[in-house]
């Protein structure tokens, strides 16, 4: 099966680096990686007249959220799924032959909002971070296509 010439799949990959979320010396550290995919339409690219080609994607995404205790005097860590519906536009720009450099800008919409708390020596539980309502997703790449 052959996609029409405005429509092309993409794939991609998100990965947030370890940060710490803490009240008064204590709370947690946080990790997360997410693997999505999803149909995008304007020009592939290597078809384009132009050097400049402009295009928007929808999708989903789908990983893991790694979160442990920090200066906790009993620690625990944990692994929760997450999952997000993405829009992004963008353009790739033909830098030579096959390579491309690519700036896109988006948004994510989280399927569920997950927190994460403490609760201290004195019992009282604290937040320490609550995904987003929306989380914007900025990427700057190179890309290379096959003729």
């Amino acid at each position: 099966m052959a996609w029409p010439p405005l429509w092309h799949l993409a794939a991609w990959a998100h990965s947030w680096p370890i940060s710490e979320a803490l009240d008064g010396g204590s709370g947690g550290r946080l990790a997360a990686w997410t693997l999505g995919a999803g149909p995008c339409i304007g020009s592939a690219g290597h078809q384009a007249p132009s050097s400049l080609s402009f295009f928007g994607c929808v999708g989903a995404s789908g990983g893991v959220v790694y979160a442990s205790g920090v200066g906790l005097y009993v620690s625990h860590t944990s692994s929760r799924p997450y999952l997000q519906g993405e829009a992004r536009a963008g353009l790739r720009l033909r830098i030579a032959g096959p390579m491309f450099a690519r700036l896109e800008v988006g948004v994510g919409v989280p399927i569920s909002r997950d927190s994460y708390e403490f609760t201290g020596v004195d019992g009282v539980s604290r937040p320490v971070f609550r995904t987003a309502a929306l989380v914007p997703l900025a990427r700057f790449s190179l890309e290379f296509r096959a003729p």
